[in-house]
Order: structure tokens, then sequence, then C-alpha cells
């Protein structure tokens, strides 16, 4: 469902919700076997049949989960573009098959790989949960020896680790004391999130960016932190610097919808909030629902009333061909609003 959360928990969910923490499973590790309820598409797949053979990309993710939706096309992609060279990408979802069946139905060949269901979640609990994640979606490669090489969000870097691993060349233990340091950096930002210390916090993004360079995630974190220090200038520069890194849409759309609802904003970054949705509304070639929703607001919290109506109109038809289900109910109430202020 669309969040609706300020921006303050749209940025906690990009910094913290999908970040690895030490934990139990981890790089290096041999890869569970996959105890799948139903596959959907593609499969069967045993990690074990594959070994010495092929390069398993094991995503997690959720029909309701907008960050997801974005990822598909990705996956999509990154399973044609490396099949002939062994690599076997599987999105498993621990929902029932009469919620994933029809969803990947829909989709028709822009779901481009297999599709699993989990609902009595056991490759869920020995994956995500037992490597201490807890946001989704979240991708595992499984190398060729049968061993966890890598996790993170399949949109952080997971073409350029793949290239390495498929060569040779990917080294797991650097990648792993990185990963380590980036968790650390990250539970020292939250205890700042939560004392509001934002000058540290500010300083751990600076950190941070050093660490693991990332220009949108670095431009996106140091406005959020600029803005909860109450330093308009800074975080007026710095949004205009995250509006030409960024390239992710939901992050984008999360950006705009945060400038958009949160009261520590307000209507001076309203024009900025509707530049950054629509860029994130071209990424998607305006495909998406969700920041269609988005964009529909900018437009009317930017005074384009009429245009607003017809964007949300465009995001009920999408929203209602993919069947995102109580999500209409909030779609439906918000174009009733445009509608009403387009009469006035």
């Amino acid at each position: 469902m669309r969040k609706v959360t300020p921006l303050a928990s749209c940025a906690l969910f990009f910094l913290f919700g999908t970040e690895p923490v030490l934990a139990g499973l981890d790089v290096g590790d041999p890869a569970p076997p996959l105890k799948i309820d139903q596959w959907i598409q593609g499969g069967p797949f045993s990690l074990e049949d594959g070994r010495g053979k092929s390069v398993y990309v094991v995503e997690f993710w959720a029909t309701w989960c907008g960050p997801c939706r974005v990822s598909i096309p990705h996956l999509t992609e990154i399973q044609r573009k490396y099949k002939d060279r062994g690599v076997v990408v599987i999105g498993i979802s621990d929902e029932p098959a009469a919620t994933v069946k029809p969803f990947v139905a829909k989709m028709g060949g822009k779901f481009g790989y297999a599709v699993a269901c989990d609902a009595e979640r056991q490759t869920t609990k020995a994956y995500r949960e037992a490597a201490g994640i807890g946001g989704i979606p979240h991708a595992f490669i499984v190398g060729k020896d049968g061993k966890i090489a890598w996790h993170a969000h399949p949109l952080d870097k997971l073409e350029q680790v793949l290239d390495a691993v498929l060569a040779g060349t990917f080294d797991a233990k650097a990648a792993k004391e990185k990963r380590d340091q980036v968790s650390k950096l990250r539970t020292r930002l939250q205890e700042s999130t939560e004392s509001q210390n934002w000058d540290d916090a500010l300083a751990v993004v600076e950190e941070l960016n050093k660490v693991d360079p990332d220009a949108g995630r670095y431009h996106f974190e140091r406005l959020h932190y600029q803005v909860m220090k109450k330093d308009q200038a800074a975080a007026m520069v710095s949004a205009e610097a995250f509006l030409k890194a960024a390239t992710d849409p939901m992050m984008l759309n999360d950006c705009a919808w945060g400038m958009l609802t949160d009261a520590a904003y307000g209507e001076p970054y309203y024009p900025l909030a509707l530049r950054i949705a629509q860029k994130a509304y071209e990424l998607t070639k305006g495909q998406d629902w969700s920041i269609l929703d988005t964009y529909a607001r900018a437009k009317f919290q930017t005074g384009s009333v009429a245009e607003a109506a017809k964007l949300q109109e465009h995001a009920i038809a999408l929203a209602e061909k993919e069947g995102a289900g109580g999500a209409l109910d909030e779609l439906r109430k918000t174009l009733s609003t445009y509608r009403s202020a387009a009469q006035k």
C-alpha cells in the first residue's frame, strides 16, 4: 500500500529498512536450500543441482511493496542479460499463491524471471530473517560454490557485483568488511536521529559517503537532515543536487512525497517536489500508480488542480489493473478532493 508517512519515516525506511545488520546468515556461509510451497513461473530450481554451473539471485519481494515493483524491470533485464552466463533470478514472496499468481499474470512479459511462493515462510526465515533483514526488496547472490556471495537491495550495485562474481574477481571478504562498517555507521546515524543530534547525523552521512559512495543517496540524506536542522538554504542546495544525481524512481518518489506531506518542509519546497516527482514519473514512463499519485499531489499543491485530477485518474486505472486492493480507497478519496477543488 502507498506510504503516507512523513519524510522522517520514509527516510528511515531508505536508510535503515533494508540495510544488512550483523546477524546469523552472512557472506561466505552456505546458502540454505530453497523450500518453496509453489512455483508460479519458471522452476523448480535446486541450488544443489546448480552447484558448479549456476549463479542464483534470490530476491524477496511482495505484491504490495512499491519498491519491489520498481525492482521488477531491473531484475527482468538482469535475467535477460545474464541468462547465457548461467544466472538464474528467482523472486520469492511469502504471500499465498492466490495473491501472487494473478499479480504475475497481469504483469505479463514484464515479469521475466522465476517466481515462487513461500507461504509457510521457510525460505524467508532461512534467508532474510536469518540475515537480520527487516525490509524488502532484498536480494542474495548465491555463487557457483553454493555460498552466499553478497546480499543487499536489488538496485544497490547488483549488476556490478554479478559481473565480478562471474569473472571470479569478487572479493567477498572485503565486501563483508565494508558492509559491516556501513552497518555500524547506520546504527550511529539512527542513534543521532533518535536523539535529534542533526550535526552528528550530517557528519555520519559524510562518513558513509566516503565508505560507500552513492550520489543520489548522499544528497537525499543530506537534504533530510538539513531540513530537520531547519537549515533551509543548505537543504535547497542539497535538493537540487539530489534531483540531478538520483536515478532511483522510488527514492525520488519518497523524497517528493515527504516534501509535500511533512510539516517540516512546507510551501517553499513544493516547486522542487514537483520537479522531483516529475523525474520519477518520467523514469517510470507514467506506469507506476504510486508515483503518479505523488506527481498528482505535487501538481495539486502547486496550483495545477485539473492536471492533478487527470493524473490521479490514471493512477487509479493502473492500481485497478494491478489489483492494488486497499490503496484504491485512498486514491479515489484523493481524486474526489481534486475534483471538488477544480469545480470551485
